[in-house]
């Protein structure tokens, strides 16, 4: 909670009334300590480092992980700084236009057919949903693989020591070694430079 009262913040849009992330300053932090020690210790929140706008590294939180992250550190225990804590609720236009909320009995459904192998297209025709309100779902859960990467079935990962690895299923891969695969994505996605050390790369 200190750090995120001393140097951390909302990301707020105010036009759209739209909290986009959680920023976490880390400026006076080595990239390694960075990488080493904070992000994984906010790997359940799925945070990742970006440049500021004055290019300085900052840790963010995505804007699914908010509401479990402030959980986590607690209510705000001065007045002062309530306005950090004082997130826009979120609002997925899409999704809300077809009403996830009232197939959010069926989440459950969606993520073990979709580990079993069925398309999202498929699992919303036989529970008779709108497809986007599926991949909302599997994305919340953090299964969904776009077709784009579904065609990219190999990925090549070089480890802190420099060994090289090769997999098909980067989810098991991150699982057996202790690692985020969401993060390794974004490092092949050139959205973070390295996880915990590792680099990850789509094979071609």
């Amino acid at each position: 909670m200190l750090w995120y009262l001393g140097d951390g913040g909302l990301h707020q849009n105010y036009k759209k009334k739209e909290t986009t992330s959680i920023k976490l300053s880390v400026n006076c932090f080595l990239k390694e300590d960075i990488e080493k020690t904070l992000i994984p210790q906010l790997e359940k929140f799925e945070a990742w480092v970006s440049k500021g706008d004055k290019g300085q590294p900052i840790i963010l939180i995505p804007r699914r992980k908010i509401e479990d992250f402030l959980k986590f550190i607690g209510n705000c225990p001065f007045e002062e700084y309530e306005y950090k804590w004082n997130v826009f609720p979120y609002k997925n236009k899409k999704i809300e236009a077809v009403g996830f909320e009232s197939h959010i009995h069926l989440k459950d459904v969606f993520v073990e057919e979709y580990k079993k192998g069925t398309t999202a297209y498929v699992i919303a025709k036989n529970n008779k949903v709108n497809i986007n309100v599926v991949k909302y779902h599997l994305r919340k859960e953090g299964v969904f693989i776009s077709e784009r990467d579904k065609k990219k079935t190999n990925w090549i990962l070089r480890d802190p020591e420099g060994n090289l690895h090769e997999t098909e299923s980067l989810s098991k891969f991150a699982k057996e070694n202790k690692l985020n695969h969401i993060c390794l994505s974004r490092v092949a996605n050139g959205k973070m430079e390295t996880h915990k050390g590792w680099i990850c790369n789509y094979k071609t």
